[in-house]
């Protein structure tokens, strides 16, 4: 429970100005610093409308990191698929709670998402091959070429799992009248 202890203190206070100066300074984007300036706002608020804005948080000031990984798994309806992906990425302490739910996501994580935790995330690489596997017809072919060249340590599976699939490809209608 520490972590919704952080979640319910941290995401609460607002913005103050010399946070939101610092946002300026690392070039975050003008809306996001009148919406900011308009009124007092909080990491919830701002995760509840703008999610972008909250991710770029998470990429560019590490302090804040944790702060904005509660804010937005706590967002009403959720925290979406690219949010998820930034947090597992970026964000240690939430990286559980953020792997639970983007595989909570109605129809589960994209294939595009798997792909870059992958690539991306060492200590969820297994899991996210699993996951690509066990999605509704598996991994498309177009993903698995991709990982054949992008991904080293698991060229060999992608490349293993091309061949299974042509060994065990159904032949189409023409093939089987020629037999």
């Amino acid at each position: 429970m520490k972590n919704k202890i952080i979640d319910d203190t941290l995401t609460a206070v607002p913005f103050t100005e010399s946070e939101i100066d610092a946002a300026e300074k690392l070039n975050a984007c003008s809306p996001a610093i009148k919406w900011l300036r308009a009124k007092p706002r909080t990491l919830a608020q701002l995760a509840a409308h703008r999610q972008d804005w909250a991710c770029w948080i998470v990429g560019r000031v590490p302090d804040y990191a944790e702060r904005v990984a509660a804010a937005l798994l706590a967002r009403p309806g959720g925290a979406g698929e690219y949010s998820l992906c930034r947090v597992l990425e970026r964000v240690p302490a939430y990286s559980e709670r953020a792997w639970s739910a983007l595989l909570a996501l109605p129809g589960g994580a994209g294939e595009y998402s798997l792909c870059r935790v992958l690539e991306r995330i060492p200590d969820y690489s297994e899991r996210a091959w699993a996951a690509l596997l066990s999605r509704p017809g598996g991994v498309s072919e177009d993903g698995l070429r991709w990982i054949l060249e992008y991904i080293p340590a698991y060229s060999e599976r992608a490349a293993a799992e091309l061949r299974r699939r042509k060994r065990t490809k159904p032949l189409n209608r023409k093939a089987r009248e020629k037999k």
